[in-house]
């Protein structure tokens, strides 16, 4: 096995957005960690972590892709464990747990793909030899579910889901937006490349394995809104949202279809900006109420500076732009026209009927949809009230830096103008899904 680079389109679309997110946060994250400790680790973490990320695009062999996929998982750790709190260190290590008891799986589809390639190279279409495939083999089966699986630990999948929860729910809030809304998506990469370049859709189309991963993209979707409307912290019901949203990706690619395709790329790139301009509102509302100086702090103080959503009515008066960049992205994460999120389960839903599949075809989109509804009831009643709630007199705190404020309307305007105008967005993912499908 050797290291092999080059930039395909699959690839160029994930390292473009992964440039652009890494930038603004960057921005977002010079202001947030200025009085933070540690900060030369955090940074020198943060940008390992985007190098790792950028070489998984360029990777096109699994041996490079699976390297990356580890360096990655490694170096972004720190910034799970960045505050050194008690809490920290276990989402830290249950991170670490998961993504490589992941990756572990993932072996097995390499050495049971290995033996049976034209080459090592990935390959649109599939590498697989044309009588591996025709003689359907449950081992291949089983080396796509497993693998699958895998990768999809990163991403969130149930039941590998844990270890990603707790860590966008314990990291700093730089760290929690790209880990939540970026970071994530490498599972995505990895899965496309694993299907639609390795095996070949053909393997497991019309299978148990195309029922199985959908069902539980579905069910992870279903159950992460639901968890998350369970949650009493804002972070941690964000984390929720999180695996749910990223399983609608999956659920658009294990649909094996152009429409669908279209629909989970679309979302990949909604999630990034839609979830990173959630995490940076959150962590921003968290800090300016962290107490300061001697003066004791009140309950209601202390209770908003560990994100308790009950807390926190009436703070749009406080926080006007940084709680109507949050309305605007909680719009675009409930899907609600005409904001980003939108268009992409429309094409999701419209990619599942159109894929054949008995019962999952109608099936699928009525459980998206009862998760949107449920991601609706997680997030509109807070936007409800912090935005119209009389606000508690005990408590006075103040918009963010303009550093830290300029990343998070950014990313609103973007869930806006995304929405309205994703004509030019979908024609690109056209030509990214025209190289492999």
């Amino acid at each position: 096995m050797v290291l092999k680079f080059g930039l395909d389109p699959l690839g160029a679309f994930f390292l473009v957005l992964y440039t652009f997110m890494w930038i603004v946060t960057g921005i977002f994250a010079l202001g947030f960690m200025a009085k933070q400790t540690n900060k030369k680790r955090f940074y020198v973490c943060y940008i390992l972590t985007y190098v790792m990320l950028a070489c998984l695009c360029f990777a096109q062999n699994w041996f490079t892709m699976f390297s990356f996929y580890a360096f990655m998982t490694i170096l972004s750790s720190p910034l799970v464990l960045h505050d050194g709190t008690d809490e920290a260190i276990a989402a830290g290590r249950k991170y670490l747990f998961y993504t490589f008891a992941g990756a572990t799986l993932t072996i097995f589809g390499m050495v049971a793909a290995g033996p049976f390639s034209t080459t090592l190279a990935f390959t649109a279409g599939g590498a697989l030899k044309p009588e591996a495939v025709s003689s359907g083999s449950q081992l291949f089966k089983i080396a796509v579910f497993l693998t699958v699986l895998g990768f999809g630990a990163n991403t969130g999948l149930y039941p590998l889901h844990s270890g990603q929860v707790l860590s966008h729910s314990e990291a700093p809030a730089p760290a929690a937006a790209l880990l939540s809304g970026v970071s994530n998506t490498a599972g995505v990469l990895c899965i496309i490349r694993v299907i639609w370049y390795v095996f070949g859709p053909e393997i497991i189309r019309g299978s148990w394995v195309q029922y199985a991963l959908s069902a539980l993209a579905v069910l992870t979707c279903v159950l992460g809104a639901i968890m998350a409307y369970q949650q009493k912290y804002l972070k941690k019901r964000l984390a929720y949202t999180s695996i749910s949203q990223l399983s609608y990706v999956l659920f658009g690619i294990f649909c094996l279809n152009p429409i669908a395709m279209v629909g989970a790329l679309l979302h990949v790139v909604y999630h990034a900006v839609i979830k990173s301009c959630l995490f940076m509102a959150a962590g921003g509302i968290m800090q300016v109420n962290e107490p300061h100086g001697d003066e004791p702090a009140t309950e209601i103080q202390i209770a908003r500076s560990k994100g308790e959503i009950t807390s926190l009515a009436g703070i749009f008066k406080e926080m006007p732009v940084t709680m109507s960049s949050f309305t605007l992205a909680s719009f675009g994460l409930v899907g609600i026209p005409p904001f980003a999120g939108f268009s992409s389960k429309w094409y999701l839903g419209t990619g599942s009927l159109a894929g054949g599949l008995p019962v999952l075809r109608w099936l699928g989109p009525a459980l998206l949809l009862l998760s949107a509804l449920v991601t609706a009831a997680c997030m509109i009643p807070i936007c409800i009230k912090t935005n119209f709630m009389i606000k508690d007199k005990e408590v006075t705190c103040h918009e963010l830096s303009p550093q830290m404020i300029f990343p998070i309307i950014l990313l609103a305007l973007l869930v806006v103008l995304l929405g309205i105008f994703a004509q030019p967005l979908i024609d690109v993912i056209n030509g990214v899904i025209a190289a492999f499908m």
